[in-house]
């Protein structure tokens, strides 16, 4: 098959796209700032598992040969999912992985990014001992917020800092 053969594309195929989707559509009312992953993954998944291209960043819809018939549409798919992923990022963090050519691809940069830390900073919510809310505990709950910035600072550094992390 040529590259000129033609292949019918249903709306029930992950290659199709509706006429409601285009790049500049928002899948989120607040970019991802590096803060919230887990919520922020979620709702992405959700997302992309409702228009049929979750499979573009779980490696399930690969990347046909140019010579695929289905070349042109898996491009425009792919390209059309790194355009909802990127409008769902804060502008810094987009810059960082725009020039990724897969949505896979950039998926998988910012779950190494921030997916390692949201445990860590799911675990510290879950360990967080609140002052009694029945007292004057300003100073208690000023600490406890200094505290918890600087395990959000910690669990955010990269892989280099792990030992220092740790500690």
């Amino acid at each position: 098959m040529g590259s000129n053969a033609q292949t019918k594309i249903t709306n029930t195929h992950p290659l199709y796209l509706y006429p409601s989707d285009y790049p500049g559509i928002t899948l989120v009312t607040t970019p991802f700032n590096g803060t919230g992953y887990g919520s922020w993954r979620r709702g992405r998944l959700i997302s992309l598992s409702a228009k049929r291209k979750l499979g573009f960043i779980n490696s399930k819809i690969v990347k046909p040969a140019e010579t695929d018939p289905t070349y042109d549409n898996w491009v425009m798919c792919n390209d059309m999912v790194i355009a909802w992923i990127l409008n769902s990022l804060d502008k810094e963090i987009a810059e960082t992985v725009i020039h990724t050519e897969t949505a896979g691809g950039i998926w998988k940069e910012i779950e190494r990014r921030y997916g390692q830390a949201s445990g860590t900073k799911d675990e510290l919510t879950i360990s967080i001992i609140y002052p009694p809310g029945t007292c004057d505990c300003k100073e208690e709950w000023v600490k406890l917020e200094e505290e918890q910035r600087v395990h959000q600072f910690l669990a955010g550094l990269n892989e280099s800092y792990s030992g220092i992390r740790r500690n």
